[in-house]
Order: structure tokens, then sequence, then C-alpha cells
């Protein structure tokens, strides 16, 4: 959707009304997060949503976990952020 969102949810508890989701695997995060950033298509949209007051975070999976022990599917969140200047950036969710 709008060339970044692979889901959008409705927000029932939260302080925004619709989230905005692109799920990649951990080996192409920083691919999927540069393209959001730069891209002359997906950069401009990005930055439409949040100033629209849109939630929007990247999902990363990665499986995997200690030696001789089971492997799991592990989710790292990134939250996108506008600044009062108008420039996006993202962080961590913990």
């Amino acid at each position: 959707m709008f060339y970044i969102c692979d889901y959008v949810g409705l927000c029932k508890n939260h302080e925004r009304p619709l989230l905005g989701l692109q799920i990649t695997d951990a080996e192409h995060l920083a691919n999927h997060r540069n393209d959001l950033l730069h891209d002359e298509y997906k950069g401009p949209m990005l930055r439409l949503w949040l100033s629209n007051r849109l939630a929007f975070e990247l999902h990363s999976w990665r499986f995997g976990g200690p030696y001789g022990q089971r492997k799991v599917w592990r989710l790292h969140r990134e939250q996108g952020i506008l600044s009062p200047t108008g420039v996006v950036s993202f962080e961590e969710v913990k």
C-alpha cells in the first residue's frame, strides 16, 4: 500500500488510528530501511504517512538461538519517527 506498507492495522487502544507495517527478514532489514529513507517514491510516502500522525513500524524476523538448543523466530521492531524539521528516522521498539 502506497509503496511502503505490507500490512495496515487498525489500532483500538493506540494514540494513532492506523499502524503501517513493512515486514522483512533480518538479512534485508538495512536494505528496506535505506529504501524507506532514500527511495524517490517510498521516502516521500513515508514522510506523508508519518506527517498525518499515522504509526509506522519496520519488522524483521530472524530464526535462531543458542547452539544445541531449540531454534525460535525472533522479532526486531523499529518505529518510524518524523522530526519537526521533516527528517524521517527509525528507532528500535523495546
